[in-house]
């Protein structure tokens, strides 16, 4: 069997690939009962470009939307002094407004009897590819020819005009519309494994919104619960993963329910994958991008730095995310889903904490090695999550391989819910 990602060939038996990370679902072995929603939540808005679907390594679905360029992006980028056009739902920022026709749907056109190319890079997919082996490199232009450059998709895309071999100009142009992801991911309810797709569906402006939103992203910033997001797209998100959860166990949860705590942790831990953990490194021969799953950072392999956080609808776009980003978006989940819940930070990791009504232990799962955990705090006693497993471990414990500790909780933040 081979990883679905970068092609490696895996052991039997693996949970998620050892070189980029991605979890291993046989699709050979399924004896699973599939759970989809009829109408799933969220917004139902048909794609009105006429693009063509993005080819990312994701493991999602894509449907193009209509486009859009936020100007605000476009000013910090270029400083404000650039000239910026709109036709409909497609902004163009830069000095390639001077050279090109712009239609709505993402459509630069440049008249030339000569030979045209457009180089063009998504700047919101990943900073680093997946090249051979454990080794990565920057991701690079893509190119189209013709007298029409067409977006290939929702997304923020710098693109550069030539003509005859000659470069003219280049411009920003943002790609909105209907994202629409869907996550497989399996969930282990009374003796039957479920396999799940789970529908995500949110605006590219609402993503473009949020990352661009001059937050300190990392360690140092002073506004940690300003990361949980309760906005539409991670509020439609658990309304659609409480519909499949009906579905599964059979009745709807109340406030403090055990079992669908750690489904919404499953989901997390399953349907969201881990970066690969990548180091740079400066060397004779240029700087270098290798897999190292103890020095590594996936925030590397995402944002090209060691460390970057992210908010929940970030990490959903992404379909991956490291320790805080999952924690961000569990605690939100848990927060719309009306649990109080915490964030616990350690000196290089973040879990999660929930509270539950009737926590009951699981005896077998103990027997096996797991760590039943818990910590206290001034909400009550929360059961710890750890996102970052690649496959369903309950809310409450840990792997028995796991190196966390919460005596090694350092701070912890108070996560309020919003429902009842």
């Amino acid at each position: 069997m081979r990883c679905r990602f970068c092609g490696r060939e895996l052991e039997d038996g693996l949970g998620h690939c050892p070189i980029c990370g991605t979890n291993v679902i046989n699709e050979d072995d399924d004896p699973y009962v599939s759970i989809e929603l009829e109408n799933p939540v969220g917004p139902q808005k048909s794609s009105s470009s006429g693009a063509a679907p993005m080819s990312t390594g994701r493991k999602v679905n894509v449907t193009v939307g209509a486009l859009f360029l936020i100007a605000v992006v476009g000013f910090a980028i270029f400083g404000g002094d650039e000239p910026t056009e709109t036709v409909g739902d497609t902004t163009l920022t830069g000095y390639l407004v001077d050279d090109v026709v712009i239609r709505e749907g993402g459509v630069l056109i440049h008249r030339s009897a000569d030979d045209v190319q457009w180089d063009y890079m998504d700047l919101e997919s990943p900073y680093l590819v997946h090249v051979r082996a454990d080794r990565y490199e920057v991701k690079d232009y893509e190119t189209m020819k013709g007298e029409r450059f067409v977006a290939p998709g929702p997304g923020y895309y710098r693109v550069y005009l030539y003509d005859d071999g000659e470069q003219l100009n280049y411009g920003l142009l943002n790609v909105d519309g209907e994202i629409s992801w869907t996550y497989r991911w399996t969930f282990e309810c009374g003796g039957t494994e479920y396999a799940i797709r789970t529908p995500v569906s949110f605006q590219f402006s609402d993503y473009m919104d949020i990352a661009y939103n001059g937050a300190v992203r990392n360690s140092t910033t002073e506004d940690v619960l300003g990361f949980i997001e309760r906005d539409y797209a991670v509020e439609t998100l658990e309304k659609t993963l409480r519909e499949q959860f009906v579905k599964i166990a059979g009745y709807d949860p109340k406030t403090g329910d055990q079992l669908y705590a750690s489904f919404l942790l499953g989901f997390v831990q399953v349907a969201i994958e881990y970066p690969p953990s990548v180091v740079r490194e400066d060397t004779s021969r240029g700087t270098e991008y290798y897999y190292d799953e103890d020095l590594g950072s996936g925030d590397m392999y995402l944002y090209g730095t060691y460390e970057y956080w992210i908010y929940p609808i970030e990490t959903l776009y992404q379909g991956m995310g490291d320790c805080e980003d999952t924690s961000f978006l569990l605690a939100s989940l848990l927060s719309l889903a009306g649990y109080k819940s915490s964030l616990a930070m350690m000196s290089d990791h973040v879990a999660v904490g929930v509270v539950v009504d009737e926590f009951e232990r699981d005896p077998a799962l103990e027997a096996l090695g797991y760590k039943y955990t818990t910590f206290d705090t001034e909400a009550g006693t929360m059961y710890y999550c750890e996102t970052t497993y690649s496959r369903q471990i309950a809310a409450g414990y840990l792997s028995p391989s796991s190196e966390s500790d919460v005596g090694d909780i350092m701070q912890i933040y108070i996560v309020e819910p919003v429902a009842s």
